[in-house]
């Protein structure tokens, strides 16, 4: 069985277009989160119903009702790295100027999952004085995100 480092799995973020609000970012307007990034962790939160049927033995079954998805990053803060700078210059924003696009890419490199999505809990410098500045954020798809095969391109 292949077994893949997560440094493989590829995360993009690039800029939400109001006037296209439906057309992902070029392959060029697409960041590379990963310049500084140590660590990114699965963002799961799920809101779940249980019933009991008459057609079972009384038994509830938990049905997800609702999904939310998405990553946290956390790392050293770079000011040369696009993608730090563009998460960084949200950091004092609400509502939706924290919408942007998000793909991930599978550490394989054959699928990925691309939506809209939510940026938050930006913050930046934490730490004693003789640590390296750090940076951490969270990206969560605001609905479902459409999952493809990548084209090679």
């Amino acid at each position: 069985m292949a077994k893949n480092k997560n440094a493989l799995r590829k995360h993009y973020i690039g800029p939400y277009k109001e006037a296209t609000p439906d057309t992902p970012p070029t392959a060029e307007e697409y960041l590379w989160l990963a310049k500084g990034l140590k660590t990114s962790s699965p963002e799961n939160d799920e809101e779940t119903d249980d019933s009991a049927y008459f057609d079972g033995d009384g038994t509830k079954e938990e049905m997800v009702i609702s999904k939310r998805r998405g990553r946290t990053f956390e790392g050293h803060r770079d000011y040369s790295d696009k993608a730090q700078n563009f998460v960084a210059e949200k950091e004092d924003e609400v509502g939706d100027d924290l919408v942007v696009w998000y793909k991930e890419v599978s550490s394989d490199g054959k699928t990925q999952k691309e939506g809209l999505a939510r940026l938050s809990e930006i913050e930046i410098g934490d730490g004693e004085a003789s640590e390296l500045e750090t940076i951490k954020f969270k990206v969560v798809w605001t609905r479902k995100p459409k999952k493809s095969a990548v084209v090679p391109g």
